[in-house]
């Protein structure tokens, strides 16, 4: 087993990851970078969907969330079901999620949702270090499995 590591430190992405969230330098959980939801308006959503790589079995990251508590929420979706483990809203320093069952194809998403008045805080919801362990070597460019192998071990 290996670790495929996304830390967000460049814009040179180890998965496949589509939406409208986008890399940010605010207070990374580790290293120079981390991946942050879009800004939006109120009732509105912003979505950051991954594909889980081929000989992937689990996944794992950190979150923040800096936001009005109870009414504007982070939430993670395995395959469009939520994770409650990690749905969070307020002020939520970094946290290591549980590490979650899953196959390769699969679709993750990581929403911040507004409701329909006031902003507190950042008004955003944050991820780093999104891990996922594999079977073999990681399906990445080579250059990219040497650096996500060697940040895999400071979990």
């Amino acid at each position: 087993m290996a670790e495929l590591v996304e830390d967000f430190n460049d814009t040179s992405y180890v998965v496949t990851i589509s939406g409208n969230w986008g890399r940010s330098t605010t207070t990374p959980y580790q290293g120079s970078g981390c991946f942050k939801s879009a800004v939006i308006d109120h009732g509105g959503n912003t979505e950051a969907t991954v594909t889980v790589p081929a000989g992937a079995t689990k996944v794992k990251f950190w979150y923040r969330v800096s936001s009005e508590s109870g009414y504007d929420m982070f939430r993670f979706f395995i395959n469009s079901t939520e994770q409650t483990a990690v749905t969070s809203s307020g002020a939520v320093n970094w946290t290591a999620s549980p590490e979650f069952d899953v196959s390769p194809g699969q679709t993750l998403t990581f929403r911040y949702s507004k409701d329909s008045s006031s902003a507190v805080g950042e008004d955003a919801a944050y991820i780093d270090n999104l891990t996922f362990t594999v079977d073999g070597l990681p399906p990445a460019p080579l250059s990219n499995i040497a650096a996500a192998l060697t940040r895999a071990s400071r979990w």
